[in-house]
C-alpha cells in the first residue's frame, strides 16, 4: 500500500488525478479492511483483483473475513481475479480459529454466485501433516466453475470438486493445478481424462497427489485419446502407473517445453510403466535428447541442434524424480533409461547415488555413437565403479582366440571424474586386483593405441591422487585438470582395509 502515499500525497493535483483513475484502485489486498472497502469504492466499475492472504492472525469473525464476504456478496460480477490463501502455519491453527466453519458457511456459497468476468481463481489452504484433517473440509459445488464461464486459471490446493465432468464447464481453461488432496478427494484417472477432454486450450497442467499408495489406474479400454494442442508444461506428482496412464491418453503438440514427473508410489509393478513413460514423454517434446543427467532426479535436455551441448543455464525439458535411487525402483529406472531415444546424446552426467547402474545400461551408453562428454560423480568416495571401467576397457584389449569386440565410447573426448577414491584396489574376477588410478592410466593408453584418444580429463575432489600419476596422465591426454586435492589418505587407507 506504500504506493498510495507516493501517488496521492505528492500534491493536490496528483491526488485529484489518482482519485479520477479507477484502475489504480482495482488491485485490492484485504489485510487492511478499511482501505479495502475504500479501494472498492474508488475503483468505480472496473474489474477487481482481490487478494486475500496473510490472515493467520485473525479469527473467522474478524473484520478481514467479513470484509471479504461483503466484497464477494456485493461485487462478484466485477471480480476478474480472486486469490484466497490464509497463510496459517498449519492446518491445526487454521481449524482452531473456526476458519473451516467460515469456509463452509460463507465463503463457498458466495463463490457460487455468477462471476461472469472471472478469469483467475486460486483457493488454497496450508497442508496438514495429518491427512484426516482434510476430511473436515468440504467439496466445492461443481456449479462454482459453471458460474465463471471465462475462467482461464484455476488453482485448487486442499479444495476439491466432485469431478463430475457432465456438471463442470472448463472449456476456456489455460492453467489447471490440483494439489494437497487425499487419495479419496483426488479425481480418478478416468475423471481427470474426462475433465481434460473439455480443455482443448489448456497450456499448463499440474497435478500433485499426496498419497504413496500404489494404485492401478482404471480407465475404460475404449477411451479415445485427448488432443491438447496448446499444452506447454506438465507437472505430475503421483503414482508411476497413474502418471503413465494419464500421459498415454494425451496427444501432445510440439509446444510442450517442460515435463516434470515425481513418482510417489514405491510398490506395484513399475518397470513396464517406466518404459512406456520414457517413450511417451520423449515423443511429446520437440528435438533430440542431447544431454542426460541422472542422480536423485533424471533430467533430459532436448534440442534440434544435435552438435552442441546445452549451456549450463539451459533448463531441462524433461525432469523425472523420486524413482531413480530407491532400491525397489532400480528396475523402473533402468527401463526408463533404455526406453529413451539417445542416439544423438552428446553429454552424460551420472551423479553418485546412481552408480549402481547395471552393466547392460553402461554398455548401452558405451554403444552410443555421438557421446563425447562424460561426467561421473561418485558418492562420498564409496562407490564401486568397476562396471563402468569394464565398459571403458571393452574391445581395447581382446584376448587371443576370442572374437574381437567393438570398443565402447568411440566418440568420447572429454571426461570428468569427481569424488572417486583413485587409490582404491578393485577385487574383481574380470579386472583382477588393480588400483583404480592404474587401471584408468592403462585404459587411456589403450584408447590412444586404438586411435580413440581422450582430449580432456578433469580430476575433481578425488582421493588418493599422486602428482606423478597426474604427470603420467598428461603424457597420454592432451589436457588434464587436477584440483590438487590428494584427499585424506589415512581415511582412504582405513576404508580400503575395511573393504579388503
Amino acid at each position: 500500500m506504500s504506493w498510495i502515499k507516493a501517488v496521492s500525497h505528492v500534491c493536490s493535483h496528483w491526488r485529484k488525478v489518482a482519485l479520477a483513475a479507477p484502475n489504480l484502485w482495482s488491485n485490492i489486498p484485504i489485510h487492511n479492511p478499511s482501505w479495502a472497502i475504500e479501494m472498492v469504492r474508488r475503483s468505480n466499475t472496473v474489474p477487481l483483483i482481490i487478494n486475500y492472504q496473510d490472515l493467520a492472525q485473525w479469527s473467522y469473525n474478524s473484520r478481514p473475513y467479513s470484509t471479504l464476504a461483503e466484497i464477494l456478496r456485493s461485487h462478484m460480477s466485477r471480480i476478474k481475479s480472486l486469490t484466497f490463501y490464509p497463510q496459517a502455519t498449519s492446518l491445526h491453527c487454521l481449524l482452531s480459529t473456526g476458519t473451516d466453519e467460515w469456509i463452509v458457511d460463507q465463503l463457498i456459497p458466495l463463490l457460487c454466485q455468477p462471476a461472469l468476468i472471472m478469469e483467475h481463481l486460486t483457493l488454497e489452504l496450508p497442508q496438514a501433516s495429518d491427512n484426516t484433517l482434510y476430511l473436515t473440509l468440504p467439496y466445492i459445488p461443481d456449479n462454482l466453475v459453471l458460474m465463471a464461464p471465462r475462467l482461464q486459471y484455476l488453482r485448487l490446493k486442499s479444495f476439491a470438486l466432485t469431478w463430475s465432468s457432465d456438471r463442470i464447464d472448463l472449456r476456456n481453461l489455460r492453467f489447471l493445478e490440483i494439489s494437497g488432496l487425499t487419495e479419496k478427494m483426488m479425481p480418478s484417472t478416468a475423471q481427470l481424462l474426462a475433465i481434460l477432454r473439455q480443455m482443448s486450450r489448456l497450456e499448463i497442467l499440474k497435478i500433485s497427489n499426496r498419497s504413496t499408495v500404489y494404485e492401478s489406474p482404471s480407465v475404460p479400454q475404449n477411451t479415445a485419446p485427448i488432443n491438447l494442442a496448446y499444452l506447454k508444461r506438465i507437472d505430475l506428482s503421483d503414482g508411476l502407473a497413474k502418471s503413465t496412464s494419464l500421459l498415454t491418453h494425451i496427444v501432445f503438440s510440439k509446444n510442450v517445453n517442460k515435463i516434470t514427473l515425481h513418482s510417489q508410489d514405491f510398490q506395484g509393478p513399475p518397470d513396464l510403466s517406466a518404459q512406456t513413460l520414457g517413450a511417451k514423454i520423449d515423443d511429446a517434446t520437440e528435438g533430440s535428447i542431447v544431454k542426460l543427467e541422472f542422480g536423485s532426479v533424471i533430467r533430459c535436455w532436448k534440442s534440434k541442434d544435435t552438435t552442441q551441448i546445452p549451456s549450463k543455464d539451459a533448463s531441462p525439458v524433461i525432469e523425472i524424480g523420486s524413482f531413480s535411487t530407491e532400491a525397489s525402483r532400480i528396475g523402473a529406472r533402468e527401463s526408463f533409461l533404455r526406453s529413451l531415444r539417445l542416439h544423438h546424446l552428446i553429454s552424460l552426467v551420472v551423479m553418485g547415488a546412481t552408480l549402481g547402474l547395471a552393466r547392460d545400461t553402461w554398455l548401452m551408453f558405451g554403444n552410443l555413437p555421438h557421446l563425447e562428454d562424460l561426467h561421473v560423480n561418485s558418492y562420498i568416495h564409496l562407490t564401486d565403479e568397476s562396471d563402468l571401467l569394464k565398459v571403458l576397457q571393452r574391445g581395447l584389449a581382446n584376448a587371443p582366440d576370442t572374437p574381437p569386440l567393438r570398443p565402447s565410447f568411440v566418440a568420447l573426448r572429454r571426461m570428468t571424474i569427481s569424488q572417486w577414491s583413485l587409490n582404491y584396489v578393485l577385487h574383481d574376477a574380470e579386472l583382477g586386483f588393480v588400483q583404480v588410478m592404474q587401471l584408468l592410466i592403462y585404459i587411456f593408453k589403450l584408447r590412444n593405441q586404438a586411435e580413440l584418444p581422450l582430449e580432456f580429463l578433469r580430476l575433481d575432489d578425488c582421493r588418493g591422487v599422486h602428482g606423478e600419476e597426474v604427470d603420467e596422465l598428461r603424457e597420454i591426454i592432451e589436457d588434464v585438470e587436477w584440483d590438487g586435492n590428494r584427499g585424506n589418505r589415512d581415511v582412504v587407507e582405513e576404508l580400503d582395509s575395511e573393504w579388503n
